[in-house]
């Protein structure tokens, strides 16, 4: 079998629409690619300790009969494997299939959202002249906890999910995830972390009195963690927005939410601001980087279910939305929140489109660079038997992303990117690793007998 037979089995479709991936009908040896840009995990390395950015959602322990499912699933028959892993490349190109490589259109849009929605002018924010109306408590001096507490709680609710998950042994199980969120107007707007409705199939809001609502997703941005939900309901108690850029270290801040569960909404924990700006990095099952974040950084009391809850200022501002803690029994009172100045940044734009469409450029968060293919690596025994270098060979190339604008096709061959020779995907994922999205690098790759250099102009990969 020749160089030329095997990229004939990976020619490209002339006629391109948006939204499509180039790819090719017979997979190289029949064996499924990896994605280049894999979906992102929490692990984290910190201190030099492997560690865990914990985003904390409380769930049944249905998570562990998927692990040992997939463990045994490990055990089957070669064949059993191939059909599995093509059904996972399905589901993953199809997830990706409208988006390619576009890091900035992360939400859905509901068809039922307003898209006349300006959330600027129903939120109110701490400088505005009608603050002081919104809830007679706030006067924008400084309260006591005591204070702080009776003024929040009834603009902190719960939220339900159910969530339905494909595990090979079990089926289709169902299982409820459990995290906070606050009132962002009088009208039934409420933020959240996206993690806490990810893979919801309905979702429920238990208002500090118990009173639920069903809960529409108007829209969120997966890089950045943040959702928008809306509820049927009137005259909502809404929390005053702060401002997370005059926020210092030593600051005294109060966070409210569901830890374990509803049963115990509303539970307030009360530290201080130990850093801002922290920069941490979000990586994948691999270890590699996902995404990086400016958070600010706290010693309150971060449980499960405070996901998505407001974190408090002195005088019972909004400042941050409560994220994710440093997981290990080796460390206590790390805990993470997003800056609500950049939150809101974010928020106007997911109620008016669904999604984040232009990301401000001084987001606190930046997606890692991406080159915008599938792959699998040729091995040194294919390389003999085909006469054909040792390098990645582009399985799939997104639509839009990164390799396609800079021609490279579905069948090449990668033996070299940004000057440095490159025979195995790790080794080009360490390369990608180094770079950053808008850089722009030479990639070298064997196409028809022939070696190319291409310029590439990296983008930003998506979740």
């Amino acid at each position: 079998m020749s160089e030329k037979d095997i990229n004939t089995n990976f020619e490209n479709n002339n006629e391109l629409r948006e939204g499509e991936i180039l790819k090719n009908e017979n997979s190289f040896e029949d064996i499924p690619p990896r994605p280049i840009d894999p979906q992102p995990h929490t692990q984290n390395s910190y201190g030099g300790f492997s560690q865990k950015w914990n985003y904390e959602r409380h769930e049944q322990k249905m998570r562990n009969k998927g692990k040992v499912a997939k463990a045994l699933a490990l055990t089957m028959s070669f064949l059993f494997v191939i059909t599995l892993t093509a059904f996972v490349t399905y589901y993953y190109v199809d997830n990706h299939l409208d988006n390619g490589n576009n890091s900035i259109f992360s939400g859905t849009k509901n068809n039922n959202s307003n898209t006349d929605v300006n959330i600027n002018e129903k939120v109110t924010y701490a400088e505005r002249d009608d603050a002081t109306e919104v809830i007679s408590q706030y006067t924008g001096a400084e309260l006591t906890s005591q204070e702080i507490i009776n003024l929040a709680t009834p603009s902190v609710v719960g939220i339900k999910t159910m969530i339905e998950q494909y595990y090979s042994f079990y089926g289709t199980q169902t299982y409820e995830g459990v995290g906070s969120g606050f009132i962002i107007t009088e009208d039934g707007y409420i933020i959240t972390n996206y993690h806490v409705i990810e893979d919801a199939v309905s979702i429920k809001v238990v208002m500090s009195d118990g009173t639920e609502y069903d809960a529409e997703t108007v829209g969120f941005d997966s890089l950045s963690d943040v959702a928008v939900l809306k509820i049927e309901a009137e005259n909502l108690p809404a929390l005053v927005v702060g401002n997370s850029e005059a926020v210092v270290a030593g600051d005294t801040v109060i966070a409210i939410g569901c830890p374990s569960g509803i049963d115990l909404a509303g539970t307030a924990t009360r530290g201080m601001v130990s850093k801002v700006n922290r920069e941490i990095a979000i990586t994948d099952y691999y270890g590699r980087n996902q995404k990086i974040m400016n958070v600010i950084q706290i010693d309150a009391a971060i449980n499960p279910g405070n996901s998505g809850g407001p974190l408090l200022n002195s005088r019972g501002e909004v400042i941050g939305i409560n994220t994710l803690k440093l997981s290990s029994t080796s460390y206590e009172g790390i805990g993470f929140a997003l800056p609500i100045n950049g939150v809101m940044a974010l928020v106007d734009q997911i109620c008016e489109n669904g999604a984040v469409v232009e990301r401000p450029a001084d987001s606190f968060v930046t997606g890692k660079a991406a080159l915008g293919i599938s792959y699998r690596e040729i091995t040194p025994s294919e390389s003999r038997k085909y006469s054909l270098p040792q390098g990645v060979l582009a399985v799939l190339v997104y639509q839009g992303g990164a390799a396609q604008k800079g021609g490279i096709k579905s069948g090449d061959i990668i033996v070299e990117f940004d000057g440095v020779e490159v025979t195995t995907d790790d080794k080009l994922i360490e390369l990608l690793d180094s770079k950053k999205p808008g850089d722009v690098v030479k990639v070298k790759v064997y196409r028809d007998e022939e070696y190319k250099t291409l310029d590439v102009t990296l983008t930003e990969a998506s979740e």
